[in-house]
């Protein structure tokens, strides 16, 4: 136990270690109550501002936007993703120092970082997926899919356009999450009323439109 542990702190694994241990202190104070649950979530579907100036959208069409499909950050909680991206990348760099770099050289823990990330990330995604599917199936509880058709709901994406897209409707109970898209050539913004028109039971997605709030 006590290698395991001095293997943790060696040089080239403690900056995973670190990371794990802040993960670790985040969901203690989750637990306590200092984070509130709302910030295992958050916002990446806004626009990047990279290299001092380029905007960079990591929505549709984006490689970046691709990838957070990719590993469900639309569908858990990004911080739950996250986590066990870096308990992954822990694990792996654990091993991986110590059965391919018995030196614990620098040199050799760099050119093990791009090999290192890849099986971390398909280990995240393979974790990660029934969590997708647990957290689509609360939004669907007693949904009544052809019940949506004419809802008006807020968009909670940076905006929706003919391949991605989220709005949150009022439902009985607390607000639902659905994934819509628009027609093509058409976009909705952050914030907009969206008219829910039609429903794709083939892709699970719905239709919507640009609408106004309704009076009460």
């Amino acid at each position: 136990m006590i290698e395991f542990l001095n293997e943790c702190i060696l040089p080239v694994n403690l900056p995973v270690t670190i990371l794990l241990g802040l993960v670790l202190m985040y969901w203690l104070m989750v637990i306590v109550g200092v984070f509130g649950m709302d910030t295992i979530d958050f916002d990446l579907d806004g626009d990047f501002d990279l290299e001092g100036g380029i905007d960079t959208d990591v929505d549709a069409g984006s490689l970046v936007g691709d990838f957070f499909r990719f590993m469900h950050m639309g569908d858990v909680p990004v911080m739950i993703v996250v986590s066990f991206f870096v308990v992954s990348m822990w694990i792996v760099t654990i091993i991986t120092n110590h059965y391919f770099n018995t030196d614990f050289s620098w040199l050799i823990t760099g050119i093990l970082i791009v090999p290192n990330l890849i099986v971390s990330l398909l280990a995240t995604k393979i974790v990660v997926m029934p969590f997708a599917t647990m957290f689509q199936h609360e939004n669907d509880i007693e949904l009544d899919r052809q019940e949506m058709i004419g809802q008006v709901g807020l968009v909670k994406t940076s905006e929706i356009t003919d391949v991605f897209g989220q709005i949150e409707v009022a439902h009985d109970g607390p607000p639902v999450t659905l994934n819509v898209r628009t027609a093509p050539g058409q976009r909705l913004a952050q914030g907009d009323a969206a008219k829910i028109i039609s429903y794709d039971a083939a892709n699970d997605i719905y239709l919507v439109q640009l609408s106004k709030w309704e009076k009460e």
